[in-house]
Parts: C-alpha cells; sequence; structure tokens
C-alpha cells in the first residue's frame, strides 16, 4: 500500500496483450505521464487509508482491486495531501558557482 505521485492520464482505456511487464500481461491500459507531484521514493499509506478510506470503503483488497476509474474529489484530496507533505521533506539544494576544490576547505 504504497503510492508514489500523481499523474495525468493522456491516453483513454485500451486493450493490448503484448507483455510489458514480468508478472502478467494486464491488457485494459492506459497512457499517462508524470505532474510535479510525483516522488523519487514510494510512500506507505496503510494508515492513512485504515482511518480515512476503509471505513467508507471496505477493505483495501477490494478498493485497489478495482478497475481503472476517477478518484472521488475527496480520496484525491487525500492521496495529494501525502504526495506534497513527502514533497516538502526532500532537502534544500544548493547551488554555488565555487569549484569542488574550494568547497573542501569549508
Amino acid at each position: 500500500m504504497k503510492i508514489v505521485g500523481i499523474f495525468r492520464v493522456t491516453r483513454e482505456h485500451f486493450y493490448d496483450s503484448k507483455k510489458i511487464w514480468k508478472n502478467g500481461i494486464f491488457p485494459h491500459r492506459i497512457g499517462f505521464e508524470p505532474t510535479d507531484k510525483v516522488l523519487s521514493d514510494p510512500v506507505d499509506i496503510r494508515s492513512m487509508y485504515n482511518k480515512q478510506i476503509k471505513p467508507k470503503k471496505g477493505l483495501a483488497g477490494g478498493y485497489f482491486g478495482m478497475g481503472i476509474r476517477k478518484l472521488p474529489e475527496e480520496e484525491y484530496t487525500q492521496f495529494k495531501s501525502i504526495i506534497e507533505e513527502n514533497i516538502k521533506k526532500v532537502p534544500n539544494v544548493f547551488v554555488t558557482g565555487y569549484n569542488y576544490p574550494n568547497l573542501k576547505s569549508i
């Protein structure tokens, strides 16, 4: 139960039986591209799911096992909040005009 980001759908549902994953064919597909809300590492959402979504929607297997679908606004907002919280945790990166040998003496 992990989430890695928010992606934009670029192609509606299509069927393709060409195997592109190691663990199965998964022929029902959509096209998608990343937004500016994609993390470098997946984040565990089990706690959030169990507290906020499970009481309304039931077990995770049924919820995540459903076909491709549009999320209700409330659920989208919950997932988006987790992504935004974790994007903020990425450390600041600073750029300098000094070359590496000059930085060693600091």
